[in-house]
């Protein structure tokens, strides 16, 4: 299933680069074989990134219902 509004709600944070290459870098430099919390999760990207990091256990924590349906359906194993 594809949520239009949850990527649309945050087109403006997908597309800075320069913040996402901010935190790409900080969690690679600091989620490796920890345990993470992405609160506030939406989309996921930060979430993508700890799991890139090599992260021991990642929890996407997200209060709307249909971003956490979404991170639901996109983490689905």
């Amino acid at each position: 299933m594809f949520y239009d509004n949850v990527i649309t709600d945050h087109l403006s944070w997908l597309n800075d680069s320069g913040r996402n290459f901010f935190y790409k870098k900080v969690i690679s430099e600091t989620c490796k074989d920890k345990i993470c919390i992405d609160v506030g999760a939406g989309t996921g990207i930060l979430t993508d990134y700890a799991l890139d990091s090599g992260e021991k256990k990642i929890y996407a924590i997200e209060i709307r219902k249909s971003r956490a349906n979404f991170l639901r359906e996109k983490y689905k194993k």
